[in-house]
C-alpha cells in the first residue's frame, strides 16, 4: 500500500527549509566583506548625523555690546563694552557661527538719566543666530553705566597760535568767523566748556598780516559734537612791535588853549619819528551844551595808533 500524501508533505517542508538557507546565505554570507563595510559606512552617517542634531554648547567670548539709548541722553561714564555668550543648539549649525559677525544689542530706550545698574539677560538682549541657535547664559549679566542729558549751547570761537613773529615784530591780534560754534553734549561737558579753540596756527617769523580758511577746530571730547561749524576763517594781525610814547602837543581852540599831554600806544617805526605839531587838539560840544576837548592824530596812523590817555591843561 503506497501513500503520496506524506511525501508531498515532506517535499514541501524541505523545499522551504532550502529556501530559507538560501535566503540566509545570500544575504548573511554570500559578499559578507562588502556588506560589513556597508554596514559599517551606515552607522557611521546615521551617528555623525545623529549627533549634529544633537543639541550641545559652545562659549563665545569677547562679543561687542551695543546699547540703545534715547537721542536725549548720552553715555558719560566708562562701562563693559564686550560680553561672553553660551549658546546653545545642533552642533552643525554653531560650528557655522563667526564669532566676529556676532554684536549684542541691548535696549535702553526708556532709560532716563542717572547711574544705572541694567541687568543683561537672554530674554532683554537681540542678537542675530541661526534659527535653532538661543542664548543660554551671558556673562557679565549686569552692568553699571551713567546716562546724562544732552543739551546744545553756543560758545566762542578762540584762534590758538604758535611761534613768534619775526624779531622787532608782535602780534597784535585775531580775528575769527564764526565768532561761536553751537555744540552738543552731555550737560557736564558743554556746561563745562568756555570756548571752543582751533587748530594751532602758526606765526613764526611772520611781518604781516595774513588769513588762514578753514582751520579745523578742536573738540575737546569725543562725546561733543560740533552742530553749527566743524571749521573756522582766521584772520592774523602782525605788525611792528609796540611802544608807549608820550608827546606834549600845544592846542588852541575858539574858546580855550593850552597844553595835552598825550599818551599814546602803537608801532616804534610810527611814534618814533611822530612831531607834536602833526596831532592837533580840537573842541566840540556835546549835546548837552558843555565843550569838551578831543585828541586828533594823522589819518594815516590813525586805525594803528591808540590814544590811550589825554590831559589838557589852559
Amino acid at each position: 500500500m503506497v501513500f503520496s500524501l506524506p511525501t508531498t508533505r515532506i517535499t514541501e517542508k524541505e523545499e522551504r527549509k532550502r529556501l530559507f538557507r538560501y535566503m540566509f546565505r545570500r544575504v548573511f554570507i554570500d559578499d559578507w566583506a562588502m556588506k560589513l563595510v556597508a554596514l559599517v559606512i551606515t552607522l557611521t552617517l546615521w551617528l555623525g548625523v545623529t549627533g549634529l542634531q544633537t543639541p550641545t554648547t559652545t562659549r563665545v567670548r569677547s562679543v561687542p555690546l551695543n546699547l540703545l539709548i534715547s537721542s536725549d541722553v548720552e553715555e558719560t561714564k566708562d562701562r563693559v563694552k564686550e560680553v561672553d555668550l553660551v549658546l546653545r543648539g545642533p552642533k552643525q549649525r554653531l560650528d557655522q557661527i563667526l564669532p566676529r559677525d556676532l554684536v549684542v544689542s541691548l535696549d535702553l530706550n526708556e532709560v532716563g538719566p542717572g547711574d544705572r545698574k541694567v541687568d543683561i539677560t537672554p530674554q532683554n538682549i537681540s542678537i542675530d543666530l541661526p534659527n535653532g541657535i538661543e542664548v543660554i547664559e551671558i556673562q557679565p549679566n549686569k552692568i553699571a553705566l551713567r546716562l546724562e542729558k544732552v543739551s546744545e549751547v553756543a560758545v566762542p570761537i578762540r584762534v590758538e597760535t604758535e611761534g613768534n613773529p619775526a624779531p622787532g615784530y608782535e602780534l597784535y591780534g585775531t580775528t575769527v568767523s564764526p565768532e561761536t560754534v553751537r555744540v552738543r553734549g552731555p550737560e557736564s561737558v558743554v556746561g563745562a566748556l568756555d570756548y571752543v579753540t582751533t587748530e594751532k596756527v602758526e606765526i613764526a617769523g611772520a611781518k604781516a598780516n595774513f588769513s588762514v580758511q578753514q582751520i579745523p577746530l578742536n573738540v575737546v571730547s569725543p562725546k561733543m559734537t560740533l552742530l553749527s561749524a566743524a571749521t573756522a576763517n582766521v584772520t592774523v594781525r602782525v605788525g611792528r612791535k609796540r611802544i608807549e610814547r608820550l608827546l606834549i602837543v600845544p592846542y588852541e581852540t575858539q574858546n580855550r588853549s593850552g597844553r595835552a599831554s598825550v599818551l599814546l600806544f602803537g608801532p616804534s617805526n610810527l611814534l618814533e619819528g611822530l612831531q607834536p605839531g602833526e596831532i592837533t587838539v580840537v573842541e566840540e560840544t556835546t549835546d548837552d551844551g558843555r565843550s569838551t576837548l578831543r585828541v586828533v592824530l594823522p589819518p594815516g596812523i590813525q586805525s594803528d595808533v591808540e590814544v590811550r590817555d589825554a590831559k589838557f591843561r589852559e
